[in-house]
């Protein structure tokens, strides 16, 4: 029976995203964040920063409810990452930073077309 647990759970994670619902996997990151910095994985960080894009996409309506979230979620990273870790990890939570102060001074009302644009290029 403890083998299906960990395939439960994951199935579970998998529906809710399906339903765009990231907390479950946000839940899950936490819980085993030690895992995963052991593993150099920051599947943590790439699913807070969905969940701050997802915000943005909101519009000007949820800018304090963004910049709440990003002051709350991302300091961890900035403090993790400032110790001299990979400079690709630095640049990510750079661009949240700049997203943050871009976003809600652009004139675009969602400030999303000059997000698109970066982040294709």
């Amino acid at each position: 029976m403890q083998y299906k647990e960990p395939f439960v759970e994951l199935h579970r994670i998998l529906e809710a995203l399906k339903q765009q619902d990231l907390e479950p996997a946000l839940q899950w990151a936490t819980e085993n964040r030690d895992a995963l910095l052991a593993l150099g994985s920051s599947l943590e960080f790439k699913l807070h920063r969905l969940s701050f894009l997802n915000l943005v996409k909101k519009g000007a309506g949820s800018q304090s409810e963004a910049i709440v979230y990003a002051r709350k979620n991302f300091i961890q990273f900035v403090k993790r990452h400032e110790k001299g870790t990979k400079t690709e990890s630095k640049l990510e939570i750079n661009f949240i930073f700049i997203l943050l102060f871009y976003v809600f001074r652009s004139p675009d009302v969602n400030g999303m077309s000059a997000i698109r644009t970066r982040r294709n290029r």
